[in-house]
């Protein structure tokens, strides 16, 4: 206990000549720097200077305490019974994990699967040749009534929209009789030629397709005129109306170029009859009948 005590006293002695040290630097510092009041710690330095026996007995005191703490633990920090059974039930358990081993056959199954990628086939290039070489498997319904181009699957009784775009039609409403009425035509008609936008003015588009109006029908009937074509505006905004043909955005153009070839059907069904598909479908026997009619 005696080599303690002398441990402390001299440790408190070197604290004691520190802050003297400590004192006179800041006391030096002090006459150098005008205007740094701060009254209070000024009170403490003036004490601490006059009273130096005070502060040392008070670290004194501390650094003691601290010692005594360090060589002896208080109880509290030694381990409760229950924390000593909790230790022993946490060490069992870890000696009975086992480690993982992972199932090689497990793995080699889990490996990815080579996928075989159908590369995407883009739309055939925009050209003459591309229109009259292909043959086209689509019908296409032109609906006056709601302004509508709908791609179809023609089966048994039905057809099947496969796509559908809006379109602009002929100024006037009804069927086309002469030329120069400004109507769109209405009837079963084919495409049977292609213009490219070299042989078109830009506010055709990309292309047009010739219809083949009028055909032998309509010849019958005396209609007359000639020209009627499904075309493009020259830019990707539909005009409001035409002067007898079925008009699509460029860009709408260019998707239907995809759809269609020499001979492909085109049914334009007059604007009494409205054939908008149920389900993605329209019956045939409705078709025929406002074609007929």
């Amino acid at each position: 206990m005696s080599s303690i005590n002398h441990r402390i006293s001299l440790i408190a002695k070197q604290i004691e000549y520190r802050y003297i040290a400590y004192r006179n630097n800041l006391e030096v510092e002090k006459a150098f720097v005008s205007g740094f009041k701060v009254p209070s710690f000024e009170k403490a330095l003036v004490f601490t200077r006059d009273h130096p026996f005070p502060l040392a007995l008070l670290v004194t005191g501390f650094v003691g305490i601290s010692i005594f703490v360090l060589s002896n633990p208080i109880g509290f920090s030694k381990p409760m019974p229950q924390d000593l059974e909790i230790d022993k039930n946490i060490r069992e358990r870890l000696e009975n994990v086992q480690p993982s081993v992972p199932n090689i056959e497990r793995l080699e199954k889990a490996k990815p699967q080579q996928v075989k990628i159908t590369p995407f086939a883009p739309s055939p290039a925009i050209s003459r040749e591309a229109f009259l070489d292909r043959s086209s498997p689509y019908t296409i319904l032109v609906n006056k009534q709601t302004k509508k181009l709908l791609v179809t699957e023609e089966k048994d009784d039905s057809y099947s929209v496969v796509k559908e775009f809006p379109i602009s039609i002929g100024l006037v409403s009804g069927d086309k009789k002469i030329e120069g009425d400004e109507k769109t035509p209405e009837g079963a008609y084919t495409l049977i030629d292609f213009k490219t936008d070299e042989e078109l003015p830009d506010k055709y588009g990309p292309y047009a397709a010739v219809l083949n109006y009028p055909n032998k029908k309509d010849k019958e009937a005396g209609k007359t005129g000639s020209g009627i074509w499904i075309h493009g505006t020259g830019t990707n905004q539909l005009t409001p109306d035409t002067q007898g043909c079925v008009e699509l955005s460029d860009q709408h153009l260019i998707q239907l170029f995809s759809f269609i070839s020499k001979g492909t059907k085109i049914i334009i069904v007059p604007e009494n009859v409205d054939i908008t598909p149920k389900t993605d479908i329209v019956q045939k026997n409705l078709i025929s009948r406002a074609v007929a009619s």
